[in-house]
C-alpha cells in the first residue's frame, strides 16, 4: 500500500505539473455555459401555419372566423406566398375544391418534420370530417404502459452525452500522455528496476483519473441539473466507466512512443467510442453492432440515473464490473509483456 500511495502522489503532482486539472476546469466551465445557454431547450423549429381557402363556399375560412382563429388565415395566393417568404419555417396550406370532395395542399419550403406532416394530414381530415358530421368516436384506444415520464429539454439531456463522451474518456486521452512523458523522462526505465509491482503501477495511473473524473463529472451534473438527482448510481456508473477507458487507454498507449504515433489508433477509437450518440439522439437506429460498443449501454445509464423513468439498469452495472475485470487482466499482461521489458 506504502508503494501504491506514492505512486499516486507522483501521478497526482504529474497531472497538476502538466496543468491537466486546470485545463478540466477551463472545459467544465465551457460545458456548462453550453448546457446552460448555448444548446437550446428544443430544437424544432417555430413552424407557423398559414391557410388559403380557396374552395366554394369559404367553408373553411368560416369556421375559422367563428372560432375567432383567424390571425393565420390569408386572403390571396400571393398574400400566402408573401408570408411563406417571411418566413421560412412557416407551412401553407391551400384548401380547394368542395366539402364532398375536397383538395389541401402543403407548401414548405424548409424542411419539415414527418411527424409533424403526419399530424397536419390528421388534423385536416378530422376537420373534413367534422364539417361532414362524421363521427371518429371509437377508432381507437390509447393505453399508457406506465405514466407518461416528464418531456425533457434537450439541452438537459446532452448531459448525459457529455458525461459518457467527456468525463470517461479522460483516462484514454491522458494515460496516454503520462505514459509517453515517463519514457520521455526515463521515470519508466526507473520504474523498471525497483521492487514496485505491475498492479500498483496500473492502479496508481487509474485511481488518479478516478478522482479526477469523480469531481469533474458531479462537479457537472451539479452545475447543470442540480442536486436532484441519484449521485450514488453515478458515481458507480463514473467509475466503472472511466475505470474500463483508462484501462483501454493504457492497452492502446504501450504499443506507441509517443503522442504522434498514437494520434492516428487513439482517435480512431474514439471516433468509433461516439457513434452511440446516434443511437442517443435517435433511438430507432440500434443496429447490432453499436450496442457492443461499450459507450452505448453506459449513455443510456446515465441518462436513466438523471432522469429516472422506472427502469433498472443492474445488469449493466454488473456487465460493466466484469468487462473491467477482463480489461484489467488484458492490461496486466500487455504492460508487463511490452511496458516493463528494456527495448520496448
Amino acid at each position: 500500500m506504502k508503494t501504491f500511495f506514492n505512486l499516486f502522489k507522483k501521478d497526482m503532482v504529474i497531472a497538476l505539473r502538466n496543468a491537466l486539472v486546470w485545463v478540466l476546469m477551463g472545459t467544465l466551465v465551457l460545458l456548462v455555459v453550453s448546457v446552460k445557454f448555448l444548446i437550446p431547450e428544443d430544437f424544432q423549429q417555430d413552424q407557423a401555419q398559414y391557410i388559403y381557402d380557396n374552395s366554394q363556399g369559404k367553408v373553411l375560412q368560416q369556421i375559422h372566423l367563428q372560432m375567432k382563429e383567424a390571425d393565420n388565415l390569408v386572403a390571396s395566393r400571393e398574400a400566402l406566398d408573401q408570408a411563406l417568404e417571411d418566413n421560412p419555417y412557416s407551412i401553407g396550406i391551400v384548401y380547394e375544391g368542395t366539402i364532398e370532395n375536397p383538395k389541401f395542399t402543403i407548401i414548405h419550403q424548409s424542411q419539415i418534420d414527418p411527424r409533424r406532416q403526419k399530424l397536419i394530414d390528421a388534423s385536416l381530415g378530422a376537420l373534413v370530417k367534422g364539417i361532414r358530421g362524421v363521427q371518429d368516436e371509437g377508432e381507437y384506444q390509447v393505453k399508457y404502459i406506465r405514466p407518461p415520464g416528464e418531456v425533457i429539454a434537450k439541452n438537459k439531456t446532452a448531459v448525459a452525452a457529455l458525461l459518457t463522451f467527456e468525463v470517461l474518456i479522460l483516462g484514454f486521452l491522458f494515460i496516454a500522455v503520462f505514459m509517453f512523458q515517463e519514457k520521455n523522462e526515463g521515470s519508466l526505465r526507473a520504474y523498471r528496476i525497483s521492487p514496485s509491482g505491475i498492479s500498483q503501477y496500473i492502479f496508481s495511473k487509474v485511481s488518479v483519473f478516478l478522482v479526477i473524473g469523480l469531481i469533474y463529472g458531479i462537479s457537472f451534473v451539479l452545475l447543470t441539473l442540480g442536486v436532484s438527482v441519484d449521485f450514488v448510481n453515478l458515481s458507480i456508473l463514473i467509475i466503472l466507466g472511466v475505470t474500463l477507458y483508462t484501462l483501454l487507454g493504457m492497452i492502446v498507449a504501450v504499443y506507441f512512443n509517443n503522442i504522434s504515433d498514437w494520434f492516428f489508433a487513439g482517435m480512431g477509437i474514439l471516433i468509433l467510442n461516439m457513434l452511440p450518440i446516434i443511437s442517443y439522439g435517435f433511438p430507432v437506429f440500434a443496429p447490432k453492432w453499436i450496442t457492443w460498443i461499450p459507450s452505448y449501454p453506459i449513455i443510456f445509464a446515465f441518462s436513466e440515473v438523471l432522469f429516472p423513468t422506472g427502469r433498472t439498469f443492474a445488469s449493466l452495472i454488473l456487465m460493466l464490473a466484469l468487462g473491467n475485470i477482463v480489461v484489467y487482466g488484458a492490461c496486466h499482461l500487455v504492460v508487463e509483456s511490452r511496458l516493463m521489458k528494456e527495448g520496448r
